[in-house]
């Protein structure tokens, strides 16, 4: 009865085609009168062995070689199936005993002879693959340093660039051609990564941007739908965006955005609380008020002196209602819990609505390039602190306090009267709309007074 045999193939990148490892390693099956299956060859695309990326395969193969389904796994070269030194090398052989089978390498008989001297020329095969890695791994970092040096970009374009080769420039992308490459802006970049920062800047919610673009059909870079974690954790902080580029060295790519732009827009996402979610959608108040009766009192359990208060869930929203349960870790509040969310809503809409002063936008003003230049070398002397480069970080606080002293225009918001009053605007609101302008506002309230509304967010300068 013939041995039963399967194939094992591995090349290391996507440019590389492991089908050329497989006529030496069916004919080496058909000289040894093994029972194959070409079908049933473990196929490892496009990972590195000196990394550890064909582990799960692995299992896979030597799984399959437990339950008895074969018991010689045919590998072109030992360096196809392991790159990590000796010590790998010597527990794959081990795997294969254990599992009932043996490894066979095509390229390299030697290592298949069961005698004194087969540990050591496979600890030598091993060991030299591995070098062979680290020195591969070695020249291409080498590679990349010259390409940057030279003003080249090496890394994935982030969205609203694409990739435009130096010598052919009516291209959008050009590979392996050797040539110098450059990120430039696409033309969905240059309007709406604008439109994301100012949209951060003057309020809107990660989630609210997010909907904004699907609705708009722009397409994030894999084609899919924008979420608001890749909004919040990388889009909105990757500095290439006002024309940095870490670990670029001295490669220039065109701003979309000033730095200060940039720098307003990650402290407006760094200052709003994370709520989180629950697994149960309900309806959300439009604010959570303070309790009038216990406002501007310092007692013990409420130090500050404003009681906020609880939304306490029954029948819906409408039929929930307030209780004041104090604020700080001992929680006493004077425990008024009366108050209907739906009237207490009711109350402050017809309020609002009756305001017929006018209403004003805030507006951010970015900086002059002096500025500009600023907010750039901050953020180069902060990424060189974090790197332990003490001499470039010095170098860049020396230059900001230079510019520091010289006269210029800081970024800053300003206040625009429109032509519309605060009841208009009000209603022009949708209801998350309504809850996110309310949160502006401190509402007070407590059973059997008015309601008061008090501006509490300051204006930043």
């Amino acid at each position: 009865m013939a041995v039963k045999a399967r194939i094992w193939l591995r090349v290391s990148t996507g440019r590389q085609d492991e089908a050329n490892q497989l006529p030496d390693c069916v004919k080496w099956c058909d000289t040894h009168e093994y029972d194959y299956d070409p079908d049933e060859c473990y196929t490892v695309h496009g990972k590195s062995a000196y990394h550890g990326q064909q582990d799960k395969d692995l299992d896979r193969a030597f799984n399959d070689m437990a339950d008895g389904k074969y018991t010689v796994l045919v590998v072109w070269a030992s360096d196809r199936i392991e790159r990590r030194g000796a010590f790998a090398a010597f527990m794959l052989a081990e795997r294969a005993r254990n599992a009932g089978g043996r490894i066979e390498y095509v390229l390299e008989p030697h290592l298949n002879e069961t005698n004194e001297m087969n540990d050591v020329m496979l600890a030598l095969a091993a060991t030299m693959a591995h070098q062979e890695s680290k020195r591969k791994g070695e020249r291409i970092k080498a590679g990349l340093a010259a390409r940057r040096a030279a003003g080249s970009i090496v890394t994935r374009p982030s969205w609203g660039y694409r990739i435009q080769c130096e010598n052919h420039p009516e291209l959008h992308e050009t590979k392996d051609c050797g040539h110098i490459k450059h990120f430039v802006p696409t033309e969905e970049g240059r309007k709406w990564i604008p439109v994301i920062f100012e949209s951060i800047i003057n309020g809107k919610s990660a989630r609210a941007v997010s909907q904004m673009l699907d609705v708009a059909g722009i397409k994030t870079a894999s084609g899919n739908r924008w979420n608001e974690n890749y909004l919040n954790g990388i889009l909105i902080k990757n500095p290439v965006y006002y024309g940095y580029l870490r670990n670029g060295g001295a490669i220039e790519v065109e701003a979309l955005v000033s730095p200060t732009v940039w720098q307003e827009a990650n402290a407006a996402l760094a200052s709003r609380a994370s709520r989180g979610r629950g697994t149960v959608v309900r309806d959300k108040a439009l604010f959570i008020p303070y309790c009038a009766a216990c406002y501007g009192e310092e007692r013990e359990g409420c130090p500050s002196g404003k009681s906020p208060m609880y939304l306490v869930p029954k029948k819906g929203l409408a039929g929930s209602y307030y209780c004041c349960w104090g604020h700080g870790p001992q929680r006493k509040g004077c425990g008024a819990r009366s108050i209907r969310v739906g009237d207490l809503e009711e109350e402050v809409t017809e309020r609002m609505c009756d305001d017929e002063e006018p209403h004003w936008e805030r507006v951010f003003i970015a900086g002059d390039t002096i500025s500009d230049e600023i907010a750039r070398l901050g953020q180069i002397g902060s990424e060189a602190m974090q790197k332990g480069d003490l001499g470039a970080a010095q170098e860049a606080i020396a230059k900001m306090a230079e510019l520091k002293a010289q006269p210029r225009v800081a970024p800053h918001w300003e206040l625009v009267k429109t032509d519309m009053t605060e009841a208009q605007h009000f209603a022009s609101l949708t209801r998350d709309q309504r809850r996110e302008y309310l949160s502006r506002f401190e509402i007070i309230k407590a059973l059997g007074r008015p309601v008061v509304i008090r501006e509490r967010i300051e204006f930043p300068v």
